[in-house]
C-alpha cells in the first residue's frame, strides 16, 4: 500500500470524518511516523520521571517529619509568665504577659473578654512554647504554633515549676510592695532562694541605684538559675 492510500484509509476510518480539517502537511507526517523503525527502543524517558517522583516523594516525606518536630509537645523552661499574643505573629500588635497559671489558656482569654485586644469576641487560643522556653497563648489552632516556629505546651506544669512560681510570688510581695533598696533587696533574695531550697541560684545586678531610683525591682531567670535585680523609681504609695 503506498503512503497515499495509507493516508486515505485512515480518513475513511477516522468516525468524525465529517468534520476532520485535512491540514497541509498531514501526509508527510505520516510517511515519517510509517518510516519510523518499529524495532528502535523509545527515549529513556520514564526513568527520569520515575526520578521526579520519587524526589517528590522524598521531599514530602521531609516535609511531614518537620512538621512532627514542630508538633512536639514540651514543657516550659521559664514556667514563670506567660504571653497573650494578639495575633499569630513573633512581633504581636499586642503581648500582655501574666503570672503563669496551671491553665494559661483561660488567663488568656479573661483578656480577650475584658477587651483587653480589641475585641471581646473570644477566637479560640492554644498555648505554644516559645524559643525561649515560655508559655505564649496565640489565637488559633496547633497549626498556630507551628507557623511561628513553637512547639505545643503539654498541658501541665512540673513539681518543680509549681515551686519556681512560688518563689517568684513571694519574690514580688516582698521587693515589689516595699521599696527595698540594693543591700536590703538582695539580702531579702537570698533569705528567699534559701527558704525555697535554690541555694545554687546567684544574684545579680543590672544598675546603679540613684535618688530617682532607689527602689529595686527582681527579674528571675530559670535557665541561667538567677535573681537579677535592678532600680526602680519609687511609686506615689511609696513602694517600688
Amino acid at each position: 500500500m503506498s503512503e497515499q492510500d495509507s493516508f486515505e484509509a485512515l480518513v475513511a476510518a477516522n468516525p468524525t470524518r465529517a468534520r476532520a480539517e485535512s491540514l497541509p502537511g498531514d501526509e508527510a507526517l505520516l510517511a515519517r511516523i510509517l518510516a519510523t523503525d518499529p524495532n528502535r527502543s523509545d527515549p529513556p524517558t520514564a526513568r527520569p520521571r520515575k526520578r521526579a517522583w520519587v524526589l517528590v516523594g522524598v521531599s514530602a516525606t521531609v516535609a511531614l517529619m518537620a512538621a512532627f518536630a514542630v508538633l512536639r509537645h514540651e514543657a516550659p523552661t521559664d514556667p514563670t509568665q506567660i504571653s497573650c499574643l494578639s495575633d499569630v505573629s513573633v512581633s504581636p500588635h499586642r503581648q500582655i504577659g501574666l503570672p503563669t497559671s496551671d491553665d494559661p489558656v483561660a488567663a488568656c482569654r479573661q483578656l480577650w473578654q475584658a477587651g483587653e485586644f480589641g475585641d471581646v469576641n473570644v477566637p479560640a487560643l492554644t498555648a505554644c512554647i516559645t524559643d525561649q522556653g515560655r508559655i505564649a497563648v496565640v489565637p488559633g489552632g496547633n497549626q498556630s504554633c507551628i507557623d511561628l516556629g513553637y512547639s505545643l505546651w503539654n498541658g501541665s506544669l512540673a513539681e518543680s515549676d509549681d515551686d519556681l512560681i512560688t518563689f517568684q510570688v513571694d519574690l514580688a510581695r516582698e521587693l515589689m510592695e516595699n521599696c527595698s533598696s540594693r543591700e536590703e533587696a538582695a539580702d531579702d533574695v537570698q533569705d528567699l532562694l534559701t527558704q525555697h531550697g535554690l541555694e545554687e541560684w546567684t544574684i545579680a545586678f543590672s544598675d546603679n541605684w540613684t535618688a530617682d531610683m532607689p527602689c529595686t525591682k527582681p527579674a528571675v531567670d530559670p535557665q541561667s538559675k538567677t535573681v537579677t535585680l535592678s532600680a526602680l523609681p519609687r511609686t506615689k504609695d511609696g513602694s517600688g
